[in-house]
C-alpha cells in the first residue's frame, strides 16, 4: 500500500494493491467543499444544467470549440436537446458519486450543527485549539440521524467533558520532532476519546495558534473533522457505472453525460470522488440505444469518451 496519495482537492489517501491482485484507492481524509451557497437546495434541472454547462465550458478549454450549441430543454428523458454539426442530439446527465460517503458528510454537518448551537450553554475550553477526528462504530458507521437528539448530545457531551490534556500533546508533539520519528508506542489514554454506548470515538491533535478559522471554530474554539475511510476499485465503480448507464440506455437517448464528483444539492463537491475518473475511465459498457457515453471530472475537467460495445438485439 503506497501512502500519501494526493487528491485533486484536500483529499488524504492510500493507494495498494488487494490480495486479490485488484487494484484499490482507500479514501481518508477528505474536506468536503461547498462552492453554491444558496438559501434552499439546488433543483434537479438546474443541477443537470450545471453539470451540462460545465461540461462545455471545459471542453472548450481542452479544444478550443464547444462540444455542442443550441442548448434546449429535453422532455425527460432525454434532459437535452442539442445541436451537434447541425443535427440535433438528444442528451441526458447522470451522476458518478460515493453516495453512502456523501450522506454520512451530509449527517456530519447535522453535528456540526449542533455542537455550535451548544457552544453558548457548554464549555468545549478543554479542547480549544485542537481537532477532533471522530469516527463511528467501527469508523465505517454513519453518524447518527438529525433528529437522533439523544445520541448528538452524548456526542456533545462527551467531546465537553474530554480532560484537558493540550499540554501533555505539546509535549508528545515536540519529542516526536525532536526525535525525528513516532515512538513505539502511542499514549493513546491521551489522545482519544469515546462517547457513550460506542455512539462515536476521537481523536485529538493540537495545532498552532492562528492556524484555525471558520464560523464553527468562532463559535467552539475547536474544529472537528469526518474520519471514515472508504475504498474504490474497479469493481465497485465498474459495478456503480453499469447501473447508471443501463438506467440510461433508452431509445430516445443519443448522448449520456456522467458527471464524476459533480456537486450535489446542497452545492458540496467531494474532492475523494475525482479518484472514482481514474477507474471509470477503463469501463467499456455494452450498449443498445446510447451513441456516446462520456465522462467528465467536476473539479479536475478531465473529459474521456468510453469505448461501447455495441449490443446484439433479438427479434
Amino acid at each position: 500500500m503506497n501512502a500519501g496519495l494526493n487528491g485533486p482537492g484536500p483529499t488524504v489517501a492510500l493507494e495498494g494493491i488487494q490480495e486479490t491482485g485488484e487494484a484499490v484507492i482507500t479514501l481518508g481524509s477528505d474536506a468536503p467543499l461547498q462552492i453554491f451557497r444558496r438559501g434552499s437546495r439546488i433543483e434537479k434541472g438546474t443541477l443537470e444544467r450545471i453539470h451540462l454547462e460545465k461540461f462545455r465550458f471545459d471542453s472548450l478549454l481542452r479544444s478550443g470549440e464547444v462540444p455542442f450549441e443550441d442548448v434546449r430543454q429535453g422532455s425527460d428523458p432525454p434532459d437535452f436537446a442539442v445541436l451537434v454539426d447541425g443535427e440535433t442530439s438528444y442528451l441526458d446527465c447522470a451522476a458518478l458519486a460515493l453516495q453512502s460517503r456523501r450522506t454520512a458528510y451530509q449527517l456530519f454537518r447535522s453535528l456540526r450543527n449542533e455542537i455550535m448551537q451548544c457552544a453558548n450553554s457548554v464549555d468545549f475550553g478543554s479542547v480549544g485549539g485542537c481537532v477532533l477526528h471522530i469516527t463511528f462504530g467501527e469508523g465505517a458507521d454513519l453518524p447518527p440521524r438529525r433528529g437522533d437528539k439523544r445520541a448528538l448530545m452524548k456526542i456533545v457531551q462527551s467531546i465537553a467533558e474530554f480532560p484537558d490534556r493540550r499540554q501533555e500533546i505539546a509535549n508528545l508533539t515536540n519529542s516526536i520532532i525532536a526525535q525525528g520519528g513516532m515512538p513505539d508506542r502511542l499514549p493513546l489514554d491521551i489522545l482519544t476519546g469515546q462517547a457513550p454506548d460506542n455512539l462515536a470515538s476521537f481523536s485529538v491533535n493540537l495545532f498552532p495558534d492562528g492556524s484555525l478559522t471558520g464560523a464553527f471554530y468562532d463559535a467552539t474554539g475547536f474544529e472537528c473533522a469526518l474520519g471514515m475511510s472508504f475504498e474504490v476499485t474497479h469493481e465497485s465503480t465498474f459495478a456503480e457505472l453499469s447501473r447508471v448507464i443501463s438506467q440510461h440506455d433508452q431509445e430516445s437517448i443519443d448522448h449520456l453525460l456522467i458527471t464524476v464528483g459533480g456537486p450535489d444539492r446542497e452545492g458540496y463537491v467531494y474532492p475523494g470522488e475525482e479518484f472514482l475518473h481514474r477507474f471509470a475511465r477503463e469501463y467499456r459498457p455494452t450498449c443498445i440505444h446510447l451513441r456516446r457515453v462520456t465522462l467528465h471530472s467536476f473539479m479536475t475537467g478531465e473529459i474521456a469518451d468510453l469505448v461501447i460495445d455495441r449490443a446484439t438485439t433479438t427479434s
